[in-house]
């Protein structure tokens, strides 16, 4: 867990092939905004619950390079500076409300990223203490593991258009160990504005999770999971924040343990992410 992504080029694509690195300079600062939709669907021993849309947030961030290593290695601070939620069609909106009564405290959150000229992230830190909220936090845990995936990991090899490589990594997800290989597709470059297609799969071996939501006396196995996504990415190797949309779903089986009950519990969750740069 935590380890760098191991990258893997495919094919090489047609020529010409260049060499795909990013080149930060120093003092480099920007701003983002990063959304994030679900669709829950659950089913408890074998009876189907009625599908849940919840809240969709946007966060926004503040990014700062702070050195650049003659490497290439670039390292930044990140700092969450808002966010609002919106409830979706049909939803409680006191939910929503709930959530962005916690928005003040998002601005407490701090990160700190050391990545590598070819996007792979070679440390990074994320300091959630302050949040008092544990289904806030739980969610925000998940969101920072997407914002320290900022940087797409880039072939060694010099590559042309129609190249493919995979990164593969083990990250925690809100407490949870899951394993991600994820592919990408060389579109275009042009100067430092590179396209990209992608598509993960995911799964996680079976392990105990807590969940602030169900209370500190319940206990949660997950027995199975998978999910995959899809999406579009489009770099500047000169910036550090992409354009980017992906889309896809998680399936979790697990058993869940409530005052001595146990019961076999489905979990179907549908996601959109999509991230941008943001000028102030």
């Amino acid at each position: 867990m935590g380890s760098p992504a191991i990258v893997k080029l495919l094919a090489p694509g047609a020529d010409p092939k260049t060499p795909l690195r990013y080149k930060i300079p120093a003092g480099f600062k920007t701003s983002g905004a990063m959304s994030l939709a679900m669709g829950l669907t659950m089913n408890m021993a074998g009876m189907a619950l009625p599908p849940m849309d919840l809240p969709a947030m946007k966060m926004t961030f503040d990014l700062a390079v702070t050195s650049v290593a003659p490497t290439g290695d670039v390292t930044y601070n990140l700092a969450f500076s808002g966010m609002t939620s919106e409830p979706a069609p049909g939803t409680d909106p006191s939910v929503a409300a709930m959530i962005q009564g916690s928005a003040a405290a998002i601005k407490d959150i701090k990160g700190t990223a050391t990545i590598s000229a070819r996007g792979v992230t070679r440390s990074t830190t994320f300091d959630l203490s302050k949040m008092s909220d544990p289904n806030l936090k739980q969610a925000l845990d998940q969101v920072s593991g997407q914002l320290e995936g900022m940087a797409m990991p880039l072939p060694e090899e010099a590559v042309g258009v129609g190249a493919r490589w995979e990164a593969r990594t083990a990250v925690n997800e809100g407490g949870m160990s899951t394993y991600v290989r994820t592919e990408y597709e060389l579109v275009s470059v042009t100067g430092t504005t590179v396209q990209l297609r992608l598509k993960s799969e995911k799964t996680a071996p079976p392990q105990q999770v807590a969940n602030p939501m169900l209370g500190p006396d319940a206990q949660v196995q997950i027995d199975k999971l998978t999910g995959n996504s899809t999406g579009t990415a489009t770099l500047q190797l000169d910036a550090l924040v992409p354009n980017s949309e992906t889309s896809g779903n998680t399936n979790s089986q697990m058993s869940l343990t409530m005052g001595g009950q146990s019961q076999q519990v489905g979990v179907d969750i549908k996601m959109k992410t999509t991230m941008a740069p943001v000028k102030k």
